[in-house]
């Protein structure tokens, strides 16, 4: 029989997870506003465009598999040109 009362379970986090509501950690060389400094802000766009590439090389694999043939064609005529 099913159960009419609520679940009472308390639940915890693990050691070192915050909280998603908390925003990026405050680390070193890190601005009051949460963006980086110099290489840090360029490092944060690279892992940007990195994750992007993955999410639609995992959502549309054809695609992904078409844009590396056509990227691995040019290379070959550009290699075969010299």
């Amino acid at each position: 029989m099913a159960e009419t009362g609520q679940d009472e379970t308390q639940y915890t986090l693990e050691d070192g997870v915050g909280r998603l509501q908390d925003g990026p950690g405050r680390g070193v060389g890190k601005e009051p506003s949460g963006r980086g400094t110099g290489w840090a802000a360029c490092s944060d766009c690279v892992t940007d465009g990195l994750d992007t590439v993955r999410d639609i090389t995992a959502d549309i694999p054809l695609l992904a598999l078409g844009v590396a043939t056509v990227a691995g064609f040019v290379t070959g005529i550009l290699i075969a040109r010299r």
